[in-house]
């Protein structure tokens, strides 16, 4: 009901599509958890059957990185998925153990890059609280594909997998980054880029005025889903100050801020391809 949704935490603009929308679900997160809403089986999830939920429904697999917990299972989907395909691909020659070798390898591969890219986040200390939590979960997952690897029965040695080949290497799916309950379709990233990039220093002038014209264009492509208000609480809490009011987008825009926007889409766009 309306009253339940409202005392989860749902906004208004969630309430709405959930009681007039067909076949709508969404979720947000709050205090460690995951509130995640459908309207299809008319149910409210919490705590770890959220975050299942939110990671996993309808044939998603995502990488939980705000749920460690769940790495076995995303673990268990991918790999389900990946010897499927890999069956009807190879068809008599398919060998489970063998593929669930491969995959593991490549997984591991994948992982480790993961964990050098967050490295050279945290050496230019670029948020480090993020990418230190991202690294304390890549190595977790890590260590779990090492301990899978090492409960394979022996296999012939095969030739090592060759980086530059993309398909060589199966990516780990990250559709939900930090702040799920801010951004969506890696939003965040693209945030984090554009203040790095584009946004001046702090306690200089015009940095506020900028922060607001770039969140009216991340709220308009739909990177971010939250409103003004939020968003400013939420930046407060994040970065440590005080922005007081967001401005209109009218009042903020200005040719370079177009051109800078621009070009951070440029940017953002063939990474998330």
């Amino acid at each position: 009901t309306k009253d339940n949704l409202q005392k989860c935490g749902f906004d208004n603009e969630q309430i709405l599509k959930l009681l007039e929308w067909d076949n709508y679900a969404t979720s947000f997160f709050l205090n460690d958890t995951c509130y995640y809403a459908t309207n299809i089986e008319k149910k409210i999830y919490t705590e770890i059957d959220g975050f299942k939920k939110h990671y996993f429904e309808n044939g998603t697999i995502a990488f939980p990185m705000d749920c460690p917990d769940l790495i076995p299972t995303y673990f268990d989907l991918f790999l389900k998925k990946y010897l499927e395909r890999q069956e009807e691909l190879l068809n008599t020659m398919f060998v489970e153990a063998d593929q669930k070798e491969i995959f593991i390898n490549k997984q591991i591969l994948a992982v480790k890059n993961e964990i050098d890219e967050n490295k050279e986040k945290i050496l230019k200390r670029i948020h480090t609280d993020i990418y230190h939590k991202k690294d304390s979960i890549y190595n977790s997952y890590l260590r779990l594909l090492e301990n899978k690897l090492n409960e394979q029965p022996q296999q012939t040695e095969f030739e090592p997998l060759d980086l530059s080949d993309t398909s060589a290497v199966e990516k780990i799916i990250v559709v939900k980054e930090p702040y799920g309950e801010m951004f969506t379709n890696n939003g965040f990233e693209l945030f984090e880029y554009i203040l790095n990039e584009y946004v001046k220093p702090k306690n200089t002038t015009g940095r506020y005025e900028e922060l607001s014209y770039y969140y009216r264009c991340l709220f308009e492509d739909k990177f971010i889903h939250q409103k003004p208000e939020p968003f400013r609480l939420w930046f407060i809490e994040t970065y440590g100050e005080e922005f007081t009011k967001i401005k209109t987008k009218l009042q903020a825009t200005s040719p370079q801020r177009k051109k800078d926007y621009s070009s951070a889409l440029d940017w953002f766009k063939p990474q998330n391809k």
